[in-house]
């Protein structure tokens, strides 16, 4: 059985968007692999993730990965324009489909979120420093959103372009509008977010 790390389940969902199937051929799978910046994107947050659990557990240890990852992370962040702070907490499946000016602050984020360019979640503002957005599983955030504040967003939400979202919202609703408001209740996101097959 393979080892189900949060990093195979970023790269499943992936292939499931771009393949339409959890298992491409080898070379499709090597070419997303090389080519995708969005992957490498999360491929530098999921090492951070790991190399900062390390080193709190061994500084002696940890420091080499955690050197590289502040490496790779300032080439992410100058050339790909890609934040994702190492306070957000984000399940597995994280799928960056245009990496292109994504910022994740403090966060925590459900499983299989997707999310398109020019987005901000989390970004701590004034005397809110400390609250931060708990966002569900299966969520949609389309381009131009920001999600910012104090908020609950629930599972199978998705958000239209161009969303500000500043309050709670709940489960399987299609958001949009600035301020972000609900839309369309009992809204099914599976065109928009993949359904995992559980051949794990």
């Amino acid at each position: 059985m393979k080892s189900d790390t949060p990093f195979r389940q970023d790269r499943l969902h992936f292939y499931s968007v771009r393949y339409n199937t959890e298992d491409p051929p080898f070379f499709s799978k090597l070419k997303l692999c090389l080519t995708d910046f969005g992957l490498h994107s999360v491929a530098v947050y999921r090492l951070g993730s790991a190399s900062l659990k390390l080193f709190n557990r061994s500084k002696l240890i940890g420091i080499l990965p955690l050197a590289i990852y502040k490496l790779l992370n300032f080439f992410v962040k100058t050339v790909h324009h890609v934040y994702i702070s190492s306070r957000a907490e984000i399940g597995p499946g994280l799928l960056l489909m245009h990496y292109h000016s994504i910022v994740i602050g403090p966060a925590k984020i459900g499983c299989n979120c997707t999310l398109h360019h020019n987005s901000t979640i989390g970004e701590a503002v004034a005397k809110h420093h400390n609250s931060m957005p708990q966002i569900g599983d299966d969520i949609w955030i389309g381009p131009h959103c920001i999600v910012t504040g104090d908020i609950k967003v629930g599972s199978n939400v998705t958000l239209s372009a161009a969303t500000f979202l500043s309050k709670d919202v709940p489960d399987n609703c299609l958001v949009a509008g600035n301020p972000g408001r609900v839309v369309v209740n009992s809204y099914d996101n599976t065109i928009m977010s993949v359904k995992r097959n559980k051949k794990l």
